[in-house]
């Protein structure tokens, strides 16, 4: 199923929310959504976007913003102080659950293979491993795409099934589709998936069923070759209102999809 849904630019070249330089951050950041659970939505300049930024920025209940750039991972107080809150973390991905910790992982190359690592910071600031470092690029069994009830959700890899691990931790099918890419995903509270499937926005609904919002997702018309292309598009979130927001990285913007059409 696919609908024509409704597309606002949101350029990227504006701040909106907090006022943070972006002469601060780091220049590997250079594009992304800062998310979180009240529709609060950071974004920052970006020029000249290249490298492979982190994703998946957070804020926690008390107004403090998380994010990452891929050499540690910054806190913006609600004051707008900025602190380091996790150092010599090359992170790619965070999440925060209800309580307010923060998870994140940790992919470095040691001895020539990739291994990755879960790490966990309570807000006291105690930092823990919560998987040990293994080897790999990836994390098979391990997402940082949650609902509110602390259910994971993956791409399996191999095989064109949206993966679901419960709180309990029994790992079930979620959906089957015809997917052929899928990068990356957000889920609302309740366990609607939205991801983008190479240049295809699409929606998972909580009984399973897969919709394709939007095909070949760009400000650009016609929309370019490559747009289909890995880490085209970057960041996906939701707010309140049920909105969708896809940081499409190589044009600099980010893009809202009207909440009528994604319901």
């Amino acid at each position: 199923m696919m609908h024509s849904a409704r597309v606002l630019n949101i350029s990227m070249r504006h701040q909106f929310a907090l006022n943070v330089p972006t002469s601060r951050v780091s220049a590997q950041w250079r594009s992304g959504i800062a998310s979180c659970s009240f529709g609060l939505i950071l974004l920052l300049a970006s020029h000249n976007l290249y490298a492979h930024p982190g994703v998946g920025n957070v804020q926690d209940s008390r107004g403090a913003v998380y994010f990452t750039d891929l050499k540690q991972v910054w806190k913006i107080a609600p004051d707008g102080k900025m602190s380091v809150a996790v150092p010599n973390v090359h992170a790619h991905e965070l999440c925060l659950d209800a309580q307010d910790n923060l998870y994140g992982d940790h992919l470095a190359a040691d001895g020539g293979k990739w291994t990755n690592r879960v790490w966990r910071m309570k807000p006291d600031g105690t930092l823990t491993n919560i998987i040990p470092s293994r080897e790999g690029l990836n994390l098979p069994d391990y997402s940082f795409v949650r609902d509110r009830c602390g259910s994971m959700y993956w791409a399996d890899p191999a095989q064109p099934i949206i993966k679901k691990r419960l709180p309990g931790g029994n790992v079930i099918n979620y959906a089957t589709s015809d997917f052929r890419m899928v990068q990356r995903m957000t889920a609302s509270p309740d366990g609607t998936l939205f991801l983008m499937d190479g240049a295809n926005l699409r929606r998972v609904s909580t009984n399973g069923q897969v919709t394709t919002l939007r095909t070949n997702l760009s400000a650009l018309s016609p929309p370019p070759a490559n747009v289909a292309e890995r880490n085209y598009h970057m960041g996906v979130w939701t707010d309140s209102s049920g909105n969708v927001y896809v940081a499409v990285a190589m044009e600099h913007l980010v893009l809202r999809v009207s909440s009528l059409m994604a319901k």
